[in-house]
């Protein structure tokens, strides 16, 4: 019988693929592609790429319900933390207060952005 390492050293499946190709001396992520077009242009051609969206509009009310839900969130979050089992029977009832929360906030953005 044959033992695995004289299998090994022998290389019974012959010269494997991978030794025939070529071994890579350019490393793209340490010394970068400078191909891209964008990594060419100065600052003043870059400005375009730079320029944020404009914002929406957000009424004060619709600002001052989105307080609300996230206030409503701490809540449920400390009441999950500290007190599981409270938590557990209650669950139910935040989910549907912050989906009204949120419903009421979406209708109130858009009364505001139809004027």
């Amino acid at each position: 019988m044959i033992s695995l390492k004289k299998l090994i050293s022998e290389n019974v499946l012959g010269d494997l693929p991978s030794s025939k190709l070529m071994k890579m001396k350019w490393n793209p992520v340490t010394e970068g592609n400078d191909d891209l077009p964008m990594d060419k242009m100065d600052s003043a051609e870059m400005e375009p790429f730079r320029e944020a969206a404009p914002k929406m509009r957000v009424s004060a009310q619709a600002e001052e319900v989105g307080k609300t839900i996230t206030i409503v969130s701490r809540i449920e979050n400390g009441m999950k933390a500290f007190n599981q089992s409270a938590h557990s029977h209650v669950k139910g009832d935040f989910k549907k207060a912050l989906k009204a929360l949120a419903d009421l906030k979406f209708k109130i953005s858009k009364q505001y952005m139809g004027r």
